[in-house]
């Protein structure tokens, strides 16, 4: 309707093709998933979510998406951040609620990891300076 009114409205026309956008990144996202170029669909699905950032029910799929390649790149904290966002939007997402437990699970198993090489260096430390 603006652009009716005042046709030449740039920031408006800037902000349609935004709107745009934001499907055809997130197709481009999937593909590129699909294919195993892990960081060009992070590329993608975060340009989707820049170009309609009010668009929640659209943004839900493309953050658990997004969660779901941060996952397959071990990117623990990012996935369960991106998975929050979605619990945010929608509290009784199932697939956000256990992909930010898969992410939660990892993160934990990494935290458990630092510890034990800590100690295990620790004792090696004791062992050879004493």
């Amino acid at each position: 309707k603006i652009l009716k009114h005042d046709p030449d409205n740039e920031e408006v026309q800037m902000w349609l093709k935004l709107f745009k956008l934001a499907p055809r990144m997130k197709d481009e996202g999937n593909e590129a998933y699909k294919n195993g170029l892990l960081d060009e669909a992070i590329d993608k699905y975060t340009k989707c979510i820049h170009a309609d950032p009010c668009n929640h029910g659209f943004n839900i799929i493309v953050y658990y998406n997004r969660a779901d390649v941060w996952i397959k790149k071990a990117q623990y904290q990012k996935a369960f951040d991106d998975c929050t966002i979605c619990i945010e939007i929608d509290p009784n997402n199932a697939k956000a609620l256990i992909r930010r437990s898969q992410a939660a699970l990892e993160l934990k198993k990494s935290k458990r990891k630092n510890v034990c090489f800590f100690i295990f260096y620790y004792f090696i430390f004791i062992i050879f300076c004493i």
